[in-house]
Order: C-alpha cells, then sequence, then structure tokens
C-alpha cells in the first residue's frame, strides 16, 4: 500500500465520490500536512458514505462543481477522482475559513510552481 492508500480504501465506497481540498493537495504534493480526515465531495442529494476509518469530512457540490476540473488518478490499484490542481487551488480560497487562509495561500504559491 503507497501513502495514499486510504484515499484509494476510500474511492472504492461511493464512486461519485471526489477527493478535493486538503487530501488533493496531499496527493498533487502541494502540501507537506498529512490531513488527518479525507474530505470528499459528493454531489448534493448522494447519501454521505459511513467509515470507521478514515475519518471523512464531506462537502457537497452540484452542477459543474462535480465535473470541472476532476482529473482519475490511479492508487494501489484503484481509480481515484481528484480535483485538478487549479481547482484544487480555488478550492482551498472558497474553503478559506475551515482549512485557514494561511493553508490556501500556500497552496496557492506551490500550485503555481507546479503549473
Amino acid at each position: 500500500m503507497s501513502e495514499h492508500g486510504t484515499l484509494a480504501e476510500v474511492a472504492r465506497k461511493p464512486p461519485q465520490a471526489i477527493v478535493c481540498v486538503l487530501s488533493a493537495l496531499r496527493v498533487h504534493d502541494l502540501t507537506t500536512q498529512s490531513p488527518f480526515e479525507v474530505l470528499l465531495a459528493i454531489p448534493n442529494k448522494a447519501c454521505a458514505p459511513q467509515m470507521e476509518y478514515p475519518l471523512l469530512h464531506i462537502v457537497r457540490f452540484s452542477g459543474a462543481a462535480l465535473t470541472k476540473g476532476i482529473e482519475d488518478h490511479q492508487l494501489d490499484g484503484v481509480t481515484v477522482h481528484v480535483t485538478n490542481v487549479a481547482r484544487t487551488v480555488a478550492d482551498c480560497f472558497k474553503f478559506r475559513n475551515k482549512i485557514g487562509l494561511d493553508v490556501a495561500i500556500s497552496a496557492s504559491a506551490q500550485g503555481s510552481l507546479a503549473v
């Protein structure tokens, strides 16, 4: 199992889920922080997956937010939907009140180097 093994486990539960924000930063190697929970975006009306481990933080998206800026990554043999670098940085600013403005600014700086 790789360092992203928990993301592969989570991706097996809700197939429409998208790894986003802090968890996506980690996938793209834009942060050294390891989030203590996996951040997943799911459709507004979808049932949230229930897991004991890892902890999940669910955000709900609809419309274009569910389809734009999404990439598929192979993690431990599982296809995982992850927001791309630009979308991840934008989402960090969108959720800055939850994750902290410093994280969003750092993601922006690292993201500009990655692009």
